[in-house]
């Protein structure tokens, strides 16, 4: 199956970067991502502690905020992280 898109980005947001089951899954889909020419930006709402993303780091963007809670850094996304991510990933904001 082929995907049609205009805007070759992925975002991928993750509570924090501890790799349980589903984790891994999903850092399996963003190197075949990568893979296929896709810019992959990986957003942890929680500072970097378990280092498991590393090894892919030079073929995603990872990106890790400065909270050391989900729900605060959640709460700033809501206020001003909408407004980033509509510029970044305009094709995902719909009007």
């Amino acid at each position: 199956m082929e995907i049609n898109v205009n805007n070759n980005r992925v975002l991928i947001i993750l509570p924090n970067d501890t790799l349980g089951g589903a984790e891994k899954v999903l850092k399996i889909i963003a190197e075949e991502l990568f893979n296929k020419n896709y810019k992959v930006d990986v957003l942890f709402l929680k500072e970097s502690k378990d280092k498991g993303w590393d090894d892919i780091s030079d073929k995603v963007n990872l990106v890790f905020s400065n909270y050391t809670r989900e729900r605060q850094a959640y709460l700033y996304i809501v206020k001003s992280g909408v407004i980033i991510i509509s510029k970044t990933y305009p094709h995902i904001i719909h009007k």
